[in-house]
């Protein structure tokens, strides 16, 4: 791995990522990555030591693609561990272990070493199963095409492939190289491949991938989507990446319901897929938060589809990659979820495998048959693999051209039939706004070398479909079409929908050999062929019946045996099916061993609830992870798992802690090697008290006192108080967003509360991109936010890998509560704060019963930082603001209280008048109070009433005519009877918030200050003068005179007059 005997590889070409083994000591452990660069938790162990080479000695330096697939990586097979006669371990030995026991293993090695002399190697992998076999990795004249030099002499070309092996019970697969010829074996390179039981005959093959040069089978096409952005059109996730210019393209479009259907061109059993998301090129924008994907056999109307994959909590998922339990399809639906609703998505592979029954009769066989010439395919979407798609009527299934000269297309069969005849789709047979082609040339081989005409058209421009009966049939396997340029029509264009080829295999009477042999929902190890009698089947315990199906090469063949549905016994069951030939002369006999476990391996539920509660999401068994919340102290957790077999943990009663608890229900298999948890985030509400609604509508007990700052009212601190559903939508502007160089919060309360948790929500919940919060604090105050008043009660470090922070501590009494949060990156970046608490006892506020009240209704702030809740949080830093229009808020005090007066303190000096209706019920309202005000310029503006009234909910109306412009309502408060008596005798112009006063409130006894000097009068709210003093320097108060109550301060320096508002507990 120095550079000049060997490289590391990384990601190649392919966009594949590589594992690298540089040390060679027995011993030594690696951990692997796979293909995507996830990490996984298997791990590659060197049970012996092994010798080292490269470059210099005989690596293949120069890897052909088309020789080596894949494999083609010069950093991968320029270097090499190798075994050598006499020098160091005879064997080599590798265990891969931590793999998955109900997984399948297939293996890929390449070795290769220049050498006139016979190197071979003796390949051994042994689980449960094994397979042997030898691989040449040199010799002399042994590499494939015009090659010189030494290159010559080496394994250019060829893969040793293992057939699939499961691992031992402890989850190992060992393998073994020794030397079969030769004093050498080498491994230049490796890959391994897992897959379901179910094809453990080798991994089911992507069929989604559409061919880059019009060559091979196109299996899926898109039917039908929600929509796509220019040349970004859902078409783009069936395009082979690794084509040059292919890799950069996406699907990409915004809807609210975002979807896309493919329809495969038969009925195909899937098992996985695989999600290519945004963020694997485009690290800035946001991956799919969640998706589903549907199938379908019939059609694609709502009923016709069955859910068979949904995954939430995705975001960081760059490729998305879920097995299931092969599933029959024809039609196949992803819907993404995003919360910006612009998909930018890569890829969608699908895997899967033929299903026993067709969409067709037996007649038609061209469908799914490969391309393998061609003349004149445009592009991958107009590419003459279309004529046999399957699809007669689809306008985005066609071959396609307007380039001059003839057009061309041979098709393999893939084994003789006797071919009866042909139709051909031509342009006027679907839109009708093309030109037929005048004629064409149909001819038959059997060698690509002899070949023989069977129809050579032309005047058939008004054929739209162009029907061939060939009569006597034809023996064929390769088909071909050709239009000459002068048979193209007037345009010179050319627009054929399908192409559908007709007869039937060519066998003789003597022939006794199946078609298609298979056990339904399975697949046979190995790959079925004709000539291969003997299969085997792995089956779970819960399988207790199996379906075995079989067709005869020769239809007049007479099938017998163990055909049909069949019981199994636990352990290995034999089954039978005979062929006689039509003739009756052979008969040949097929077994297929079905091996039904005698241990459960399934670890899934088919059931999860919480009595009383509705899943969030709905449950699903392929959901992982649900999010909820209650206001109870304990639930009952109750599932059914999906094999009676399997046992369960975390079900029954369960006591609940204040805010988020985690609730882990665990299923392990009978055999305890496979186990699935599922984890709900129940949220227990209760003691919640920070969550308010962003129109200020209801009950804010928690509001935004003071803030270090914000990048903008779309991510300002209210959003703090929204609660998890709406911080966790997806949406990334419901965070407080912060590039302060020292962020914080201060929240108040509307009372003394006894607090005992906090929870918040940190970045990477929503936005991977960004960084977490690596530590904070956390400090409470009972009286004021001044410096010198703050209790410490949380101090966290080291704590960036936590998304979700939960903290509970010792109860503790707190008006005022600060966080202090430290950056991660340029911000904080935080979805909400949740404080967790109980009520103690109310603020002293000389008769204002509104603070913290419930509101109503209410007309609508500028925007969620601005709403009438802030008209009632006791603290004149905050406002609601609204422009020119009648403005009302209804307020319910809870109870029923006598009242005789008001006080709106108007921030702007805007507001001219306001009236007060009251209400015993919330429904009759009676206007008792309307004031029109002369000097606009008072700050507070006061209404007594000549009598008190009892009410329990009062409502303010601010009409339009008494506004200027945009105004601003810093309180709204309503007075207890008695409390308002000579009020008015106080400066109605002074501002009481422009002189600071601290602390404030203040328990009698406690020395307050303030800032700045001169003369001190401090006042009753009826104005009557309690005391006076002279300061030259700093003002120091004392309160031990003064009693319980509101009382004015008013400072005068000689050059202007503060006054500010001094609460004595």
């Amino acid at each position: 791995d120095d550079g000049t005997n060997g490289n590391i590889t990384g990601k190649d070409k392919n966009g594949n990522f590589w594992n690298n083994a540089v040390k060679t000591a027995a011993g030594t452990e690696y951990s692997l990555v796979n293909s995507y660069n996830q990490p996984v938790d298997y791990k590659m162990h060197l049970t012996t030591g092994f010798l080292s080479n490269g470059i210099k000695n005989g690596g293949l330096l120069e890897p052909d693609t088309e020789l080596l697939g894949d494999f083609a990586i010069n950093t991968a097979t320029q270097d090499y561990f190798f075994i050598e006669e006499n020098n160091g371990a005879e064997k080599g030995g590798i265990d891969f272990k931590n793999l998955k026991p109900e997984k399948a293993y297939k293996f890929y090695v390449f070795g290769s070493r220049y050498d006139t002399n016979d190197r071979t190697g003796l390949l051994t992998f042994t689980g449960t199963n094994s397979y042997q076999g030898t691989h040449q990795m040199g010799g002399a004249n042994i590499a494939e095409g015009d090659i010189t030099g030494n290159t010559k002499n080496q394994n250019n070309n060829t893969i040793f492939v293992s057939e699939a092996i499961y691992p031992d019970v402890d989850g190992t697969i060992h393998f073994e190289l020794a030397r079969y010829a030769g004093k050498f074996a080498h491994i230049n390179a490796m890959k391994i491949e897992e897959y379901s039981v179910a094809y453990a005959s080798g991994t089911s093959p992507i069929i989604s991938t559409t061919p880059a040069d019009g060559m091979g089978v196109r299996i899926a096409r898109i039917h039908s989507a929600s929509g796509g952005f220019n040349n970004e059109g859902p078409e783009n996730l069936l395009l082979d990446k690794n084509v040059t210019g292919n890799g950069n393209k996406k699907w990409c479009y915004n809807s609210t319901d975002n979807f896309v259907i493919i329809e495969l061109s038969d009925y195909y059993d899937v098992d996985k897929f695989v999600i290519e998301d945004c963020k694997t090129r485009e690290p800035n924008n946001p991956n799919l938060s969640e998706y589903h994907i549907y199938v379908s056999t019939a059609g694609t109307s709502d009923a016709d589809w069955k859910e068979v994959v949904h995954e939430i909590n995705q975001s960081d998922v760059m490729y998305k990659v879920k097995e299931i339990t092969p599933v029959k399809a024809r039609y196949i639906k992803l819907v993404p979820k995003i919360s910006s609703n612009t998909v930018r998505i890569y890829g969608f592979k699908i895997y899967g495998r033929k299903s026993f029954d067709s969409v067709y009769e037996n007649a038609l066989i061209s469908v799914g048959k490969p391309v393998i010439m061609q003349q004149d395919a445009p592009n991958v979407q107009n590419a003459p693999v279309a004529l046999f798609d399957g699809e007669m009527k689809a306008a985005n299934s066609k071959w396609s051209t307007s380039t001059a000269g003839d057009k061309s297309v041979v098709v393999d069969l893939k084994d003789n039939y006797a071919v009866s005849g042909f139709k051909l789709y031509d342009a006027g047979s679907v839109d009708g706004k093309n030109e037929n082609i005048n004629g064409y040339i149909l001819s038959v081989s059997q060698n690509l070398s002899d070949w023989e005409v069977v129809e050579d058209a032309n005047n058939k421009a008004d054929e739209n479909i162009k029907e061939v009966e060939v009569s006597p049939a034809k023996v064929a396997r390769y088909i071909k079409l050709e239009v000459p340029a002068d048979r193209l029509g007037t345009s010179g264009s050319l627009n054929l929908y399908e192409f559908n080829i007709f007869g039937k295999l060519d066998v003789t009477a003597s022939d006794a050999s199946l078609l298609t042999l298979q056990v339904e929902g399975n697949s046979l190890m190995p790959v079925f062929e004709a000539e291969r009698t003997v299969y085997s089947v792995n089956v779970a315990k819960e399988i207790e019946k199996v379906n075995i199906k079989a067709e005869a090469r020769n239809p007049e063949c007479e099938i017998g045996g163990d055909l049909g549905e069949k019981s199994l016994i636990l352990g290995e069951n034999d089954f039978f099916i005979t062929v006689k030939s039509a003739d009756r002369m052979t008969e040949r006999i097929y077994t297929v061993k079905v091996y039904r476990a005698d241990k459960s391996a399934i670890a899934g539920i088919e059931s999860l609830s919480i009595e009383g509660l509705e899943l969030e999401p709905d449950f699903s068994p392929s959901t992982h992870l649900y999010r909820m919340e209650t206001k109870d102290s304990k639930v009952v957790v109750a599932a059914k798992a999906t094999s009676e077999y399997a046992r369960i943990n975390g079900i029954g009663k369960i006591e609940l802690t204040d805010g988020l608890n985690e609730l882990n229900v665990e299923v392990i298999s009978e055999d305890g090697k496979n186990r699935e948890n599922y984890t709900i985030m129940l949220y227990n509400t209760s003691n919640l008290l920070s969550v308010s609604s962003p129109d200020g509508k209801g009950k804010r007990i928690v509001n935004i006192d003071s803030y270090s700052g914000m990048t903008g009212t779309h991510e300002n601190p209210f959003r703090l108080l929204r609660g998890w559903k709406e911080n966790l939508s997806g949406d990334n502007t419901m965070k407080w967003c912060d590039t302060s160089a020292a962020p914080f919060i201060i929240f108040s309360l509307t009372g003394i509360y006894t607090i005992n948790h906090i929870e918040f929500r940190d970045c990477k919940m929503v936005e991977s991109g960004w960084a977490n919060v690596p530590g904070y604090s956390v400090y409470v105050s009972t009286t004021d936010t001044l410096d010198g008043s703050w209790t410490e009660i949380i101090r966290e470090t080291g704590v960036a890998s936590i998304n979700e922070k939960v903290k509970s501590f010792d109860p503790v009494d707190a008006r005022f509560v600060k966080f202090v949060p430290s950056k991660g990156d340029n911000a904080v970046r935080i979805y909400g704060f949740d404080i967790y608490g109980q009520f103690k006892e109310a603020i002293d506020r000389n008769g204002v019963i509104s603070v913290g009240k419930t509101i109503l209704n209410c007309s609508a702030g500028t925007n969620d930082m601005l709403t009438a809740a802030n008209a009632l949080d006791g603290r004149e830093g905050t406002v609601w603001e609204f422009t020119r229009r009648t403005a009302t808020l209804e307020v319910d005090l809870e109870e029923v209280y006598s009242i005789d007066g008001f006080a709106l303190t108007d921030s702007l000096d805007r507001i001219s008048g306001y009236k007060v209706a009251v209400s015993r019920d919330g429904v009759t309202w009676e206007t008792i109070a309307e004031k029109t005000f002369e000097d606009i310029n008072i700050k507070k503006k006061v209404i007594l009433l000549e009598e008190p009234v009892d009410t329990r909910y009062v409502r303010l109306t601010v009409p339009s005519t008494a506004q200027r412009g945009t105004t601003c309502i810093k309180e709204f408060e309503v007075y207890e009877s008695g409390a308002l008596v000579g009020i008015e005798s106080i400066d109605d112009t002074a501002d009481l918030d422009d002189l600071l006063i601290w602390p404030n409130p203040v328990s009698r006894g406690t020395k307050v200050h303030l800032n700045g000097n001169g003369h001190v009068s401090v006042c009753s709210l009826q104005g009557i003068l309690i005391a006076e003093y002279y300061f030259s320097a700093d003002c120091v108060i004392p309160t031990d005179g003064l009693k319980a109550g509101i009382y004015i301060v008013r400072l005068d320096n000689g050059e202007e007059i503060k006054t500010g508002k001094l609460i004595v507990k």
